[in-house]
């Protein structure tokens, strides 16, 4: 009779109020609990970056008053370096500006070239940090420079693990990739005065660098019509038959048109990644990335394996507006991304070209608003060779079919639709 009575508690409203109540009183506990643990080890792990940020500032000017980067063999740095080392129970990386590892207080990797992104944003004058909960293991990079020198002369890593080095030069070049720093004679020569330059690139290919190749960007909008599609095909094609090479992100729509009208004219084009060269991105244009490295050159800022990640593609049109004398924007919405390579090539000094589309057209918004503010309007080939001050000899083989006005082509175009 009295388990029957306790039974019915069980199942009774009491009973499911109590648990309710128990569940409320523990749970947020718990969650407090954890909020508190792990606000506590990021402030943990923040102070210990900033204490070693503090220690390599002051490392870094002994590294450029003794010279370090060029001579290695100063007994004060050394002997810093390896106290520090041992201070911190992990490992020190000196990294030159040929990303050449000078100094390693292991002794295993001097001589090696550091592949990574840390690195690579080291010379762009920025701190990075990476700490792995698992490991416990915290990794510091931080460009090596004085308060007298402007200019990033290199950069050093505390606590770096051996899956920080990840290649050496011929190690790159058995697949296929080459490694240039600012330095090599093969890096784009355009690229060296632009603004938030890169300091060191990887490809697959072949690139013209020694500054007399012309070169126009052709971009556009992902989603595109058939006109912004065909545009962007049909001046690329021609301009590969002046020998002009053409320079895209490789992304869908207008970009691959772009690469496809130079590979098809037998031109030459350079595709400017939003990932790592190793990577096909969208993996739909497989058979288009291969023929742009045969044609021409795949490039990437970001090392190899580096995922496509959103924010990597707008920071890469620095660089598709830095390798080209022109810019040429097929179709584009008024908010449309591609007017991000648009604003960087005006702050580089490059001429830019716009195609005019129908005013209620919202795929054309954007261009036509740039033809409004001073862009160039590109209706023909001969337009875009005239914006870059390249004037047609007689005894060029021309042929006008192709300079036929756009305008005409899109109203074909249009009245078939």
């Amino acid at each position: 009779m009295k388990f029957k009575k306790n039974g019915k508690f069980f199942k009774s409203l009491r009973f499911r109020i109590l648990i309710i109540l128990i569940i409320l009183g523990i749970v947020p506990s718990v969650i407090v609990t954890e909020m508190v643990i792990a606000n506590y080890e990021d402030r943990a792990i923040a102070n210990r970056v900033q204490s070693m940020e503090n220690i390599c500032d002051i490392m870094c000017d002994l590294l450029i008053k003794e010279n370090y980067l060029n001579d290695t063999s100063s007994q004060t740095v050394n002997s810093k370096l390896e106290l520090l080392s041992n201070s911190y129970g992990g490992r020190i990386l000196i990294v030159d500006r040929d990303f050449r590892i000078i100094k390693d207080t292991y002794g295993v990797d001097e001589g090696r070239t550091l592949v990574s992104q840390k690195v690579l944003n080291c010379f762009k004058g920025e701190d990075a940090y990476q700490y792995d909960s698992d490991s416990q293991k915290l990794i510091l990079a931080v460009p090596v420079k004085s308060p007298d020198v402007k200019q990033v002369q290199g950069a050093m890593m505390i606590m770096a693990s051996s899956s920080e080095v990840t290649a050496t030069i011929h190690e790159l070049e058995q697949k296929g990739i080459r490694f240039l720093t600012d330095r090599s004679e093969e890096f784009p020569k355009k690229l060296l005065d632009i603004p938030d330059r890169p300091y060191a690139l990887f490809i697959k290919g072949c690139i013209h660098s020694d500054g007399t190749e012309k070169r126009v960007a052709v971009i556009g909008a992902r989603v595109c019509s058939a006109y912004g599609r065909y545009a962007a095909g049909k001046f690329a094609g021609e301009l590969a038959e002046y020998g002009i090479a053409t320079v895209s992100g490789m992304a869908r729509g207008v970009d691959s048109a772009a690469h496809q009208g130079t590979v098809d004219a037998g031109g030459r084009t350079y595709a400017i990644l939003g990932c790592g060269v190793d990577i096909c991105y969208p993996p739909e244009n497989k058979y288009l990335y291969d023929r742009i490295i045969e044609q021409g050159a795949v490039l990437s800022e970001y090392p190899p394996g580096t995922r496509p990640n959103a924010w990597q593609f707008p920071e890469r049109n620095r660089l598709i507006s830095g390798m080209a004398d022109c810019v040429v924007i097929t179709e584009a919405r008024q908010k449309s991304g591609s007017l991000i390579t648009v604003k960087h090539a005006l702050e580089q000094g490059v001429d830019v070209c716009a195609v005019p589309g129908r005013i209620n057209d919202v795929l054309s918004g954007g261009c036509n608003r740039l033809i409004q503010e001073g862009a160039f309007p590109a209706t023909s080939t001969l337009d875009i060779l005239f914006s870059m001050g390249i004037n047609m000899k007689k005894n060029e083989k021309t042929n006008y079919s192709n300079c036929i006005s756009i305008y005409i082509i899109y109203n074909c175009i249009m009245r078939k639709i």
